[in-house]
C-alpha cells in the first residue's frame, strides 16, 4: 500500500520546507521525505498524484539537483494518461508548476 508512504513523504516535505526549527520540533526531515517518496513510487509508479507531489516537494528543496529531479517528476506526470477527472487536475497542477519555472 503506497498511500501511507505518500502521506509520510508529503508531511516530512511540508514540515521540512518550513525551516529547521519546525522540522526539529516535529521530527520531520528532508531525507525521510525523499525515502518515503521513493518507496511510494516503487510500490505504485503510475499514480499521477504521487509524481506531482514528489515534483512539488523537490522544487521546494534548496538544492539544484533535487529541483532538476522535481522537474523530471512533473514532466513524467504529463506523459501519463489521465484515467479520471482528478488525474486531469493533477496534470493541470504539473503544467502550472512547470510554467512557474520559466
Amino acid at each position: 500500500m503506497p498511500q501511507p508512504y505518500a502521506a509520510l513523504a508529503v508531511w516530512n516535505a511540508e514540515i521540512s520546507a518550513k525551516g529547521a526549527l519546525p522540522a526539529l520540533l516535529l521530527g520531520a526531515s528532508r531525507a525521510e521525505a525523499l525515502k518515503n517518496f521513493e518507496k511510494t513510487l516503487n510500490l505504485d509508479p503510475v499514480t499521477m498524484s504521487y509524481h506531482v507531489e514528489y515534483g512539488r516537494a523537490l522544487l521546494n528543496m534548496n538544492d539544484a539537483k533535487l529541483r532538476a529531479r522535481g522537474v523530471q517528476q512533473l514532466q513524467y506526470a504529463l506523459t501519463l494518461t489521465p484515467r479520471t477527472y482528478w488525474e486531469r487536475d493533477e496534470q493541470r497542477k504539473a503544467r502550472e508548476l512547470l510554467g512557474q519555472l520559466r
